[in-house]
Order: structure tokens, then C-alpha cells, then sequence
């Protein structure tokens, strides 16, 4: 124990001593916090990395893929007037790499000019027309182009992510499977 005399001649403890069972207890408190902030960071931690791992995955829509004419990955040139550019094509041979093609229905999707997406299309009744796919739902009215006319959105697309074309390339797939069976 340490002491200091006051001005006043008194004698003042400057000892920092506590007793033995609160120290313990301070640093039994302390490793207690610094573990459970560390087990709640490794917790947001994991939490973070799996959103960020399984957010917003592509859900194909298998009826969408079927009626479609074909499906391309393209790049949107532009909305308005509809112009895409094919990088690739499902079936391989139905449109030729490089090929630019007008979508009706483009303007209405939400594709911005200069992305690159899958898009599942059907031909019109005249040549050279493209829309993309809607599926047919009960009750939906169509136009003399097959359009849906009371349509509940905008027409999907997909992103054109190599996820993306493995998972088309599944549907297809099990779509072939099931015409032959």
C-alpha cells in the first residue's frame, strides 16, 4: 500500500490495489465480452457471406423455356426500337452468332442497352419478327401476335451469368428428356 502526504499534512492511499477476488472477476467479465463479440462477428460474418453467396439466384421458368422459338444470349443494342446482337444461341444452329435481330416486346423488359442477357424468344407470324417468350397463362388475353395483353409485368429476362447458362442448359435438358418420354 502506498500513501502521499496531503498539503494540509494528511496522508492520501495512491494505491491501486483492489482486492483479489474483483480483479478476477474484471477479467473474468472481460474474456467473457471479447468472446462473445467475437462469436457475434464470426456470426454476421457467415450470415453476410451466405446472402451475398444465394442472393437473387436466376429461377427459370421451365413454360417460358418451352414455348419458346429459342433461347440467345444477346446483347441489348437498343431498347426502343428493340435491337439485340446474338453471342449465343440454344438450339446452336437456329440463329447465327453475330446476328441482329428486332424484339418486339424489348422496350417493355427491363434490358438497358449495353447488357448482355438470356432472352427465351419466339417468332412472330411474319418472318423476322421476335418477341420474348410469355408463357401462356389461363385466362391471359393475347394479341393477333401471341402477345399477352393483360400481362401482370414486365417480360423476364434472364442475366447472363456462365450460373445462368448452366442452369438453361439443365432446363433444356430436362426438357428434351421429358418430349422424348
Amino acid at each position: 500500500m502506498s500513501s502521499k502526504a496531503s498539503p494540509d499534512g494528511s496522508t492520501v492511499d495512491t494505491s491501486t490495489e483492489q482486492s483479489p477476488g474483483a480483479a478476477t472477476v474484471y477479467t473474468r467479465r472481460a474474456v467473457w465480452l471479447l468472446g462473445a463479440t467475437l462469436a457475434a462477428g464470426v456470426w454476421w460474418f457467415a450470415l453476410g457471406t451466405m446472402a451475398a453467396r444465394t442472393a437473387n439466384p436466376v429461377t427459370y421458368n421451365f413454360e417460358q423455356v418451352r414455348q419458346s422459338t429459342v433461347v440467345v444470349k444477346a446483347e441489348v443494342l437498343d431498347t426502343e426500337p428493340g435491337r439485340i446482337r446474338v453471342e449465343k444461341c440454344w438450339p446452336h444452329d437456329f440463329v447465327e452468332v453475330g446476328t441482329e435481330l428486332t424484339v418486339s416486346n424489348l422496350g417493355d423488359s427491363p434490358a438497358k442497352s449495353g447488357e448482355t442477357y438470356l432472352f427465351p424468344l419466339r417468332t412472330g407470324r411474319r418472318r423476322g419478327d421476335w418477341s420474348i417468350t410469355e408463357p401462356r397463362l389461363p385466362g391471359q388475353e393475347r394479341n393477333d401476335r401471341g402477345e399477352v395483353v393483360d400481362r401482370t409485368g414486365p417480360p423476364t429476362l434472364y442475366p447472363a451469368t456462365d450460373e445462368a447458362e448452366r442452369q438453361l442448359e439443365g432446363v433444356l435438358d430436362t426438357l428434351s428428356r421429358g418430349q422424348r418420354g
